[in-house]
């Protein structure tokens, strides 16, 4: 179940479920993309930096490194 989400593209949303992991959603197959240590939510997606920014409780902010141009070559393969 996801506690946070964000649409990096058209055809990407990234979230974090009820355990932590870091997922994404392509063409209607999920792809883990990492954990994070503590109960965190997403923030945003800086595309000119390639940088997913999550924050905890305590306003720590994580930045997690995600290629767009990988997104959409997975994209292209899945679709």
């Amino acid at each position: 179940m996801p506690v946070s989400g964000h649409w990096v593209s058209n055809d990407c949303f990234v979230f974090i479920n009820n355990r932590g992991s870091i997922n994404y959603l392509i063409g209607g197959r999920v792809l883990k993309l990492g954990n994070s240590g503590k109960k965190q939510h997403i923030l945003g997606y800086d595309s000119k930096q390639n940088r997913l920014y999550l924050v905890d409780k305590a306003l720590n902010v994580y930045a997690h490194r995600l290629l767009l141009s990988v997104i959409n070559f997975q994209t292209a393969i899945i679709n």
